[in-house]
């Protein structure tokens, strides 16, 4: 069986700000943004994430308490191999 895969995570705050989260498969928090003016910010900032990676110097996101940006990078890896296999089934 595969492990469970790094999945983002939208949401909206009280404060009617949208947030998201990076989990790995185990239920660890890898990253946390700060709060967007609408959903599609939000969105846009992960799809850049997906596409580019994260180096640790995005100031709207910080990492989780005892998270590297190497784990983040092994959690990007395999979402877009997931992908990958994904599509190339499709």
């Amino acid at each position: 069986m595969k492990p469970a895969l790094p999945v983002f995570k939208q949401y909206r705050e009280s404060d009617g700000r949208f947030h998201f989260k990076l989990i790995d498969g185990e239920g660890r928090l890898l990253l946390q943004s700060a709060g967007f003016d609408a959903p599609r910010e939000a969105g846009q900032r992960i799809a850049a994430i997906r596409a580019g990676g994260f180096q640790g110097t995005d100031e709207a996101v910080e990492l989780g308490e005892d998270v590297t940006v190497a784990d983040v990078a092994t959690a990007l890896k395999a979402l877009a191999e997931h992908e990958a296999e994904k599509n190339a089934r499709a």
